[in-house]
């Protein structure tokens, strides 16, 4: 019995450790639209949607698009600890893109970013060009 003493009190040893404290959730960022594997068109406006808690409050979210930021908008309820954001993206040209976010908090500290990959079909639009006539010459007196 004496042999396996040490190794119940280990465990109750890790037992009590482990109940010690509770963490605190920090700044955290997830994406509910669109989902990785999404399709769209050249030229369709999409609508990232995001939802961003941080202790303190939240004030600024990023859209990056490839590791580019493409926008950074202030929290609508700025100061709130949760809420959501609506930003539009219009992709250009097609390929594989990935649409990242991440938050800045009230203390100016960058949450944790997360990411979909999407792609973008279609040809790449070709500006028009409308000729114009040259202006008439004028004389010269």
């Amino acid at each position: 019995m004496n042999k396996y003493r040490w190794l119940w009190l280990v465990i109750l040893a890790f037992g009590v450790a482990a109940c010690g404290g509770t963490a605190t959730p920090g700044p955290q960022s997830w994406l509910d639209y669109p989902l990785t594997g999404d399709t769209f068109a050249v030229g369709e406006a999409v609508t990232v949607l995001s939802h961003h808690y941080a202790p303190g409050g939240v004030a600024e979210i990023t859209l990056l698009v490839n590791g580019v930021a493409y926008r950074r908008d202030p929290f609508p309820a700025a100061g709130d600890d949760f809420g959501s954001l609506k930003q539009a993206w219009v992709p250009a040209a097609p390929g594989e893109y990935t649409l990242t976010v991440y938050l800045t908090d009230a203390q100016g500290q960058r949450g944790p970013a997360a990411s979909v990959s999407v792609e973008v079909t279609g040809p790449t639009p070709v500006p028009s060009v409308t000729p114009t006539s040259p202006p008439p010459p004028t004389l010269a007196s």
